[in-house]
């Protein structure tokens, strides 16, 4: 089993090889070839190629436009394992 830095390490690689905005394209062949499906741990730029070309369900759904802005600042506290962001008050 992966530890949470390899999972990490393993996103941030994902990240930067689609960073040019291209989504997964070939990840997302292969899963149609293979008949994969499910929930997927996704990076958070690949979230709306992946809705769009699978309809799947997917970990990170940084959609703003749907969410909001909050989503945004709750992403990094979950990936520290914290409830949330705090609101200043």
């Amino acid at each position: 089993m992966l530890g949470y830095s390899q999972v990490l390490s393993r996103i941030e690689q994902t990240t930067a090889r689609h960073g040019a905005g291209k989504g997964p394209v070939d990840e997302v062949s292969f899963m149609k070839r293979h008949g994969l499906g499910g929930r997927i741990l996704n990076t958070p730029l690949a979230d709306e190629y992946l809705i769009r070309a699978l309809g799947a369900k997917v970990s990170i759904d940084m959609r703003l436009d749907l969410y909001g802005d909050r989503a945004l600042f709750e992403l990094p506290c979950a990936m520290r394992g914290e409830a949330g962001r705090k609101d200043s008050t």
